[in-house]
């Protein structure tokens, strides 16, 4: 990215032949940092935006007598987005039932899925309720200012 970047910023700044002549990594080596960052940062434009990614809502039936059971469930950044973080929700669907235990659906784990840019949880239900993940996404782009 060096190698494309300078050379490109320097020639809208003062220099076609300084960017044919030297290439990112010299530039580099040639420039001290105070000097190259009052000629590059104020032609940089850095947008962050962000999005919340919810996955898709997750339905658990039970009987009275059906055993506990663990659900994985993912929310997944779009292409071009990168997880910054994320959680979940496990909801009782009874949830005015005095005679229930608040453990009965809970959960368990809440990180980084395996695959990468997508959260993941897991939730153990001993009874019916609802779960959904939710991943945090955040995208970060540089743009050229002239």
């Amino acid at each position: 990215m060096v190698n494309r970047l300078f050379p490109y910023i320097i020639q809208k700044i003062d220099g076609k032949t300084l960017a044919q002549k030297i290439d990112g990594a010299t530039l580099v080596q040639k420039i001290d940092a105070k000097t190259l960052a009052a000629k590059l940062l104020p032609h940089i434009q850095v947008k962050v935006s962000g999005a919340l990614s919810t996955s898709e809502l997750i339905k658990v039936s039970k009987g009275a007598l059906d055993s506990d059971t663990y659900h994985h469930v993912y929310a997944k950044c779009a292409p071009g987005e990168l997880l910054w973080g994320g959680g979940g929700h496990v909801r009782d669907r009874y949830l005015n039932d005095w005679r229930r235990s608040p453990e009965d659906n809970w959960l368990v784990e809440s990180g980084i899925a395996e695959t990468g840019n997508q959260w993941k949880i897991t939730a153990k239900m001993s009874s019916a309720g609802d779960i959904y993940a939710e991943a945090i996404c955040r995208k970060i782009s540089l743009g050229l200012v002239p």
